[in-house]
């Protein structure tokens, strides 16, 4: 760090989106009154307005704890530097269809559902939103809703 006054501090980067239970490396530079920048992660004080959403460490390491939004920014000497919008997401990991083995006798139906599985463990049904589709239409079809229909005797892979 050099000897003169800070101007500004910028944190990035910004905004940010982090996943829910994973982190992300902040990087905190002074601009100082003479022109020269410098890297002040570790020197500034760090804050979450939401520590329930993410908190950063004292090296600016951000961590996602609960999906949601907040701001961060970063101080020092009485300098506050930029706002950062930090938004904690989950990730989908797995698609779960419900039953897993089917056996549908020709001409009748079976109505199956899709689970979305997320990062942090939280599931969310989704049998309305993904497309279903069958490897082997003249045997299985479905519709929109995840009703297969059993069309002729066979095997399909759904």
């Amino acid at each position: 760090m050099t000897g003169s006054t800070i101007n500004t501090i910028n944190v990035t980067p910004s905004p940010v989106t982090i996943v829910k239970d994973e982190s992300i490396q902040l990087v905190a530079t002074a601009n100082y009154i003479d022109g020269t920048s410098a890297v002040i992660t570790n020197d500034v004080s760090w804050l979450s307005n939401d520590r329930n959403t993410a908190d950063v460490t004292p090296s600016g390491l951000l961590n996602g704890i609960n999906t949601g939004a907040t701001t961060l920014t970063a101080s020092l000497d009485g300098i506050t530097s930029n706002t950062v919008d930090a938004t904690v997401i989950t990730v989908m990991t797995n698609i779960l269809i419900e039953p897993s083995t089917i056996s549908v006798v020709k001409g009748l139906n079976q109505q199956l559902t899709a689970t979305a599985v997320f990062n942090d463990g939280t599931q969310s049904p989704i049998t309305n939103s993904v497309t279903w589709v069958s490897n082997n239409t003249n045997n299985a079809s479905f519709s929109e809703m995840g009703l297969l229909n059993g069309l002729e005797e066979g095997t399909a892979t759904l």
